[in-house]
Order: structure tokens, then sequence, then C-alpha cells
């Protein structure tokens, strides 16, 4: 999730080894077939979840093999219709930013807090060791299996409790759908990573007002995510963008949507999962293999 009041400064942007100014070039051209109906802005894909659960037979078979196709060409898509009352993104906003907005001392308890901690404050990606803050402050709190909170913002707690809780109810369905466009049953991407268990993770993003007369800006560096799948929602401050086949994309969000980001969790397992399925049929047939 992410909560900018403005875009931050670009005075620690790296440069791009493409545009070699420190500059990404949004892009309008790339795009594949939106699942449901239509791609979004700059052809990112998006998934309509009531297809996915309720639609018909073929409707769910098509909107699976798109999903699996935004999943192999994108790694990155859209999600509406997904049963998370607007309201309630809202809430989970305005209760972070009462969180940022807290005096420094209200906070220091969970500032110096390690990556493994349960709640963390900071600023950049691990604030006691970094050498230069990326420009954004941070929460990052575990929801699942067990909860954890900070005691500020006292409204924080039930708010983030029902939007994590909704939200687990979501990348669940998303699981079996991507599971099932592998052509494996739908409830095997979910046994397979023990997702019952597994840490779910609330991330609350805060990026300063820009400090550049020109104002430009970039908030974080270009990476990718770690865990499984991010659900990531935006306050209407358009920054975030994806790269597809060499280029930057503005990832500009439809009302309500969530972007859904494949992390490399998700690319591990699926390769992993492809390379068992090969040894097997190496093993049947007779010949060696090796995974490069």
């Amino acid at each position: 999730m992410a909560t900018p009041s403005e875009l931050p400064s670009q005075d620690d942007q790296p440069v791009d080894a493409e545009n070699g100014d420190g500059s990404a070039t949004p892009s309008g051209g790339a795009g594949v077939c939106g699942c449901g109906g239509g791609g979004g802005i700059g052809g990112i894909p998006v998934v309509d979840l009531a297809v996915l659960v309720d639609g018909s037979a073929d409707e769910r078979s098509l909107a699976i093999r798109e999903l699996g196709r935004a999943c192999e060409d994108w790694g990155f898509f859209m999600v509406t219709n997904h049963g998370v009352p607007e309201a309630l993104q809202e809430a989970v906003m305005d209760a972070c930013k009462q969180l940022f907005s807290l005096p420094m001392e209200e906070k220091e308890e969970h500032i110096h807090a390690g990556p493994m901690d349960p709640i963390r404050i900071g600023s950049g990606f691990y604030s006691v060791m970094d050498a230069v803050a990326f420009k954004r402050d941070y929460l990052k709190m575990f929801t699942h299996p067990d909860f954890h909170c900070p005691a500020k913002p006292a409204i924080l707690r039930d708010i983030a409790m029902e939007y994590s809780s909704c939200t687990r109810v979501l990348l669940l369905q998303l699981a079996t759908a991507i599971s099932r466009s592998l052509d494996l049953a739908g409830g095997r991407l979910s046994e397979a990573l023990n997702l019952e268990s597994c840490f779910q993770i609330l991330v609350g993003n805060h990026y300063p007002g820009c400090s550049r007369p020109d104002g430009e800006a970039m908030g974080f560096l270009a990476h990718s995510d770690h865990g499984l799948l991010t659900l990531l929602f935006q306050n209407g401050v358009d920054g975030l963008q994806v790269k597809h086949d060499g280029r930057w994309v503005l990832a500009k969000p439809l009302p309500g949507s969530f972007f859904v980001i494949a992390g490399d969790q998700m690319e591990v397992r699926i390769i992993a999962a492809c390379d068992r399925i090969l040894r097997s049929l190496c093993k049947i047939q007779h010949f060696s293999y090796t995974c490069t």
C-alpha cells in the first residue's frame, strides 16, 4: 500500500541504464488483452475477480488463461470487483497518515527494529543500516499468522485487522486462480506454500513532498518484491511504474482497483514446480536433464 502526499525528491536517484539520466520513460504502447474486458492504461492487464469467481464456466476458463498470461508476460496486473470496500481502503490510508504524523518519540520503539521484527517504522529499506534514505517513510507490520500493530494511533488496530482479513481472502482467491492457470488443482499452490500459515505483512509507505524546484521525483529504487503476491493501492498521486518489454510503463490504476505484483517467491516456486515435472518426464523417458 502506498500513501504518498506528494512525490519525493530525486536527489538520490541512480542513473537508469537505458535513459542514461536517471529518468524512467513512461510508455503507453505496451499491452496485452485484459482479463474480463480490456486492459488498463498502458496496456496493463485487468483482472475482474467477479468473473474469476462467479462467471460462467467458459468465462472463468478464459479469465484464468488470461490471468496466467498476465503473470507470465507482466508479473503485474490490476484486479477489480475484488470485494474489499473502498471505504476500508480509505480508512487504512487515513490511519497510516495519522501514524506518520506522530511525534518521533511516539514511534521510537519500532524505529530500531530489525527485518524480522513484527513491527518496523523507518525510512529507506532498513533505516539502521542504510547509508541513504530512499525518500520514503514506512510502516511494516506482520498481520498473519499472528497479528501485530503499533499502539498508536489507537484507530489503526481494528482497521488494519479488518483490512488484512479482507485482503487475505482476496490473495487466496488469486492464488487459487493462478494455480489453475498452471493446469494445477486450485488448492495446489496454497498447499505447496502452506498459505494458511504463511506470513502476511501490511506495509504503509509515505513519500515526503518533493524538495527539487523542477518537481522531478523518484520515491524508491527499481526493485522486485520478495514475497508471493503484493496488493497495492495509492491515494491518487501517480508515480508507480512497472518495466515491461524493456520500457517503463506508468501504472495508473482504475478507480477502486488494486495493483497485484507477482513476487520473487512466485517465480521461484513456479520454476521449481516446472523443474520437478521435467525431471519426472525425463526419468520416465530414460534420458538425462540438467536445469540451467
